[in-house]
């Protein structure tokens, strides 16, 4: 039986106003190809410009977030017993590839649906030093943009059919 899966992003985005940021934003979502959501509503208390006393906490913990939850894909790609990088030939493809994609996904930038904090400036999981540089020096000209979205998962099909999991 499919479910409601609900997910809370934090994007990072320079613009002049909220308004031209969180448009950045829908554009980002509504043209993403890979990933898809029925529903996308901005949480206006949840957003914050650069020159915010709590921007900068924010930002930390937003990325601090995006750690936890590599750092968890990396615990549980571990624990199907990958020792070094020469046991990733050796993956059972599926879930365990899966894991290992997922990761990829956010050293390499894509964005989805794991990922809590997303810098749209420079399309990274994380924050580059010349953008912190621009973003210490003209700290207006940034907005953490929140939002939350929601879409149906297939999850009577994942049960049916172990191997697409």
């Amino acid at each position: 039986m499919p479910s409601n899966m609900t997910i809370y992003h934090e994007f990072l985005v320079e613009g002049t106003d909220l308004d031209h940021c969180l448009a950045q934003v829908r554009r980002f979502l509504d043209l993403y190809e890979l990933v898809s959501y029925q529903r996308v509503s901005h949480v206006r208390e949840r957003s914050c410009r650069g020159s915010s006393p709590a921007f900068k906490e924010r930002i930390e913990a937003a990325l601090e977030e995006n750690h936890r939850v590599l750092d968890g894909l990396i615990e549980e790609l571990s624990a199907t017993g990958l020792a070094d990088l020469r046991g990733l030939a050796e993956l059972r493809q599926g879930y365990e590839t899966k894991v290992l994609h997922v990761i990829c996904h956010f050293l390499d930038g894509f964005f989805g649906v794991d990922s809590r904090f997303y810098n749209l400036v420079d399309g990274s999981h994380w924050l580059f030093p010349e953008t912190g540089e621009r973003l210490s020096a003209e700290p207006g000209n940034f907005w953490l943009v929140a939002i939350e979205a929601s879409t149906s998962t297939g999850v009577q099909a994942l049960e049916k059919n172990p191997r697409a999991r």
